[in-house]
């Protein structure tokens, strides 16, 4: 590699995000007259801190995220409040005009290119945590089938 591709290397920016979070409703899914799929969902993300006093501390912060394409398809199938989720991708800004405050607003989001399930549906439909997440996938997005047993094996392998 040149100097001249390293310097360019160091100017450049890192746009990845990874966080695991639960699910604070049930995703909103469309489908598109082409076939394409979008999901958006909401998710709570807990950090836990203990204060200058030993005290355990904790605080949620909540983002949006997007998906497309199969990784909306089956987050919308199978996502649901309460489910626990690994979600990788990375940041965009959303902007819109807010009339009736006649303001412009913004917000972060996340544009999710991978979910891994981090929970089971348990038998009485509540979400229970799983004890191994080692699945991957060719498309990129991650639906571990010992996971998420519920989940047909002819969608997972995409």
């Amino acid at each position: 590699m040149s100097n001249e591709e390293k310097q360019y290397k160091a100017r450049t920016d890192y746009n990845h995000v990874a966080v695991v979070g639960r699910l604070v409703a049930d995703p909103m899914h469309s489908q598109y007259d082409d076939g394409n799929h979008q999901s958006v969902f909401r998710l709570a993300i807990n950090r836990a801190w203990n204060d200058n006093d030993g005290e355990r501390q904790s605080k949620a912060t909540f983002i949006n995220c997007r998906a497309r394409g199969k990784t909306a398809e089956v987050s919308g199938k199978y996502l649901s409040k309460g489910r626990k989720v690994f979600v990788a991708g990375y940041l965009e800004t959303a902007q819109w005009h807010d009339k009736k405050n006649n303001i412009d607003r913004s917000e972060p989001r996340i544009f999710v290119e991978e979910v891994i399930f981090m929970d089971q549906k348990k038998e009485d439909g509540k979400n229970g945590d799983a004890v191994e997440n080692n699945a991957t996938a060719e498309s990129g997005s991650f639906i571990p089938n010992d996971i998420c047993p519920e989940i047909p094996q002819e969608e997972v392998n995409f």
